[in-house]
């Protein structure tokens, strides 16, 4: 896997942030009812955009609201075979950094 992340204050208050991960992932894939496929391999990448609103907590931490757009793309290969996916929509996250 690998990701990148950048985060943009406005103020002290308001961020902007966007982040890009990429994973391939290769093996056998047990399915039930039609036994183990070999030989497959399966990339999935993802990009995320949105902004942030950050409130200072006690002792040095930092709530936080997300919210933005996330698309993901799941790719696979099975025994030959090319099966795309393309997900995307909004979302909403909460959090403390520290």
């Amino acid at each position: 896997m690998v990701s990148a992340q950048l985060t943009r204050a406005v103020n002290e208050r308001f961020s902007l942030f966007g982040g890009v991960r990429s994973s391939i992932l290769a093996g056998s894939n047990p399915t039930v009812g039609l036994g183990a496929l070999d030989d497959t391999l399966l990339s999935i990448s993802e990009i995320q955009m949105g902004a942030q609103l950050n409130r200072a907590l006690g002792r040095g931490g930092i709530g936080f609201i997300r919210g933005g757009i996330e698309g993901q793309w799941y790719s696979g290969f099975v025994d030959g075979d090319s099966e795309d996916l393309t997900l995307m929509g909004g979302f909403l996250s909460m959090g403390i950094m520290r």
